[in-house]
């Protein structure tokens, strides 16, 4: 028999968990008991919901619009308030897949602030509760305060789901109140179907190249098997990831726009997408390439940031290679990200599972 624990008590097991999940350092502030894990995440709650497992239901304001989801997202929506515009996402990933600390670094590069270690997240971090749903939320903002996004998540059995909400600053505050009715409105519902397979669970690969020199290894999870960042002094480090999808779940124009947004570069359209595709061709592999960077004058007062981007077919996945940072800084490793593309190998095999 399930013993219901106090909402304070789920709350700080949650932080708990999202936190000492993701790293083998831990944390004192969060002092949670050893068994809280195994309540959200036990071998027990695994077997209970192999069939059945929880959906979240929300009422979207009205004067939201929808967008169409990406690899990472159920949902997307946009919205023009009188400060400007925002984009709100809602993305559920199995437990492995949704480190609170590296969701929190993402959304940190995306508004171009330097990456924060987990003491600096957890300091972020607060306790929240919404539709009687304990939950983390953390809020970052750029250096210049003109960007911001706020992010809230939840445990849902084996899965993690966040909502968030980033644009700029005034336009995001000015959302807020619409963004946490949505978070009230929440109810928890339960699909009797079978779950599906896990994409991020039956396969395991290994990327194989010599890093460059001074690349330094950073984290890696499910969605990033490869990753490295280049340091150098007065300038913000560079990021680069090698992250793998289901061809089905990615959309190369799309996912190339939304990194252009990330910049503050015009989008593309479909004409220009492809003309600027580059194919490089090596003994194994053809990537397509692109390099976003800012070309007209408005788009070098926006920013400074570059990206190069390679992605190959490989079987039934796709894999994005992308060095992302300083523009200048990313011209001095080109050369570096191009012998990479020459001599990277791919290798993956799929992990029996049982039923």
């Amino acid at each position: 028999m399930t013993i219901p624990l106090p909402k304070a008590v789920l709350a700080w097991i949650l932080l708990a968990t999202f936190l000492c999940n993701c790293s083998k350092e831990q944390i004192s502030v969060y002092d949670a008991p050893k068994e809280s894990n195994s309540y959200f995440l036990s071998e027990d709650s695994d077997r209970n919901f192999a069939n059945t497992h929880s959906e979240l239901a929300w009422a979207a304001p009205i004067e939201w619009e929808s967008l169409q989801p990406t690899a990472l997202s159920k949902n997307r929506y946009r919205s023009l308030n009188e400060q400007g515009r925002v984009f709100i996402s809602i993305s559920a990933l199995p437990g492995a897949a949704a480190s609170f600390v590296q969701n929190a670094k993402l959304l940190a590069r995306q508004i171009g602030l330097s990456t924060p270690n987990q003491q600096q997240i957890s300091e972020l971090t607060e306790i929240e509760e919404y539709a009687s749903l304990p939950a983390s939320k953390i809020q970052l903002t750029n250096r210049d305060a003109s960007l911001t996004a706020k992010s809230v998540a939840f445990i849902q059995e084996n899965r993690v789901w966040y909502f968030t909400l980033r644009g700029e600053s005034n336009a995001v505050e000015a959302e807020s109140a619409r963004f946490y009715s949505m978070l009230e409105s929440i109810q928890v519902t339960r699909s009797s179907e079978k779950k599906e397979t896990n994409d991020f669970a039956d396969y395991k690969e290994t990327v194989d190249f010599p890093p460059p020199e001074g690349w330094v290894a950073d984290e890696t999870g499910p969605l990033r098997i490869a990753s490295f960042k280049i340091e150098r002094i007065g300038i913000q480090p560079a990021d680069f990831s090698i992250t793998r999808f289901h061809n089905s779940e990615s959309n190369l124009y799309s996912n190339i726009n939304r990194w252009r947004r990330q910049l503050r570069l015009e989008p593309w359209t479909k004409q220009r997408f492809e003309q600027r595709a580059r194919t490089i061709n090596t003994d194994k592999y053809s990537f397509k390439t692109y390099d976003l960077k800012a070309e007209s004058a408005s788009e070098q007062e926006a920013g400074n940031e570059r990206m190069f981007i390679a992605v190959v077919n490989k079987g039934e996945h796709i894999y994005y290679f992308k060095l992302r940072g300083d523009a200048l800084l990313l011209e001095t490793q080109r050369r570096n990200f191009l012998d990479i593309l020459k001599v990277v190998s791919i290798n993956s095999a799929q992990i029996a599972t049982t039923q």
